[in-house]
């Protein structure tokens, strides 16, 4: 059976068509990703009607795509892009009223477990921590024997980020970055064993850019790789930035903050290495999902 899952994330809204049989063992059916920035809208706590009038067409479009591909109903979440909005349940409510789709506001925590179990996938990892890099904040959990201990939801989105440290006249300040981040993660959980687990769109962004410059195709980044990526992103001419933009795209610009999560995630573990996991929230709420409906 074929399953729609939308992800309503403050930088790009998604559609990922998965074939519950090839969860963890092949790309989506359909995926497409739009960029509509919804959290960079977000003013005093409100989204403009402009950017919920963007939101809705986009979930129409999603739905008749959907619609030609399976007869299941999407199953559609928004992250930290809707989180904590004054008119968050009326944005809700519009969006069931004019597409018939029910979108779950997730929490952190929730989000969280999601991506848990999307990049566990089919693994067979005793214990460690997954990290999932949004647009609004970070995930991270812990997990020994392939269960929960505890998470926590950190506001270290990659487009926040960029916004405060990197965006056009803030004059990209990787070292105030980076001590931003140092002081969040002390609210990290301790890590159970020796296995960090990276998922999302900017870690495989991060993942694909170090493979391009090696001309490998394995899935660990190191340290030293993401500060070769940062140098190579801060020095390199415009023609090889214009072809590494090329396959990157919209997540090209973001890519200083998400290096600088990613690394002083590990230099705070005291690790020198981390996976990068293909799948993610998406195919983690699909399972979550199956397993109710069992």
């Amino acid at each position: 059976m074929l399953y729609p899952i939308i992800d309503v994330g403050s930088n790009t809204v998604k559609l990922a068509v998965l074939d519950e049989e090839k969860l963890f063992s092949s790309a989506p059916v359909f995926f497409k990703a739009v960029p509509l920035c919804l959290g960079a809208s977000v003013v005093d706590g409100l989204l403009p009607e402009e950017a919920i009038r963007k939101l809705i067409d986009q979930l129409r479009e999603f739905t008749s795509i959907s619609a030609r591909l399976t007869p299941a109903a999407p199953i559609a979440f928004a992250t930290a892009s809707l989180r904590g909005l004054t008119n968050g349940a009326e944005t809700i409510a519009r969006v069931y009223k004019e597409t018939g789709i029910t979108l779950e506001i997730i929490s952190g925590e929730t989000e969280a477990y999601y991506s848990f179990l999307g990049a566990m996938g089919n693994r067979n990892v005793p214990a460690g921590i997954t990290v999932d890099l949004g647009g609004g904040s970070t995930e991270i959990l812990a997990f020994r024997r392939k269960k929960m201990e505890n998470s926590v939801s950190l506001p270290l989105g990659c487009l926040s980020l960029y916004n405060q440290f990197f965006a056009e006249g803030k004059g990209g300040d990787m070292v105030a970055c980076r001590a931003f981040i140092r002081s969040h993660l002390a609210a990290a959980p301790e890590l159970p064993g020796k296995t960090i687990l990276l998922s999302g769109g900017s870690a495989k962004a991060i993942l694909c850019y170090k493979n391009t410059l090696e001309k490998k195709n394995n899935m660990t980044l190191t340290r030293k790789q993401m500060e070769s990526v940062l140098w190579h992103f801060d020095h390199a001419d415009p023609e090889e930035h214009a072809k590494i933009r090329s396959i990157l795209k919209e997540r090209f610009r973001l890519v200083p903050p998400a290096v600088a999560v990613f690394t002083e995630i590990l230099a705070h573990y005291k690790m020198h290495e981390a996976l990068v996991s293909r799948s993610g929230v998406r195919e983690g709420r699909l399972k979550a999902f199956l397993s109710e409906k069992s």
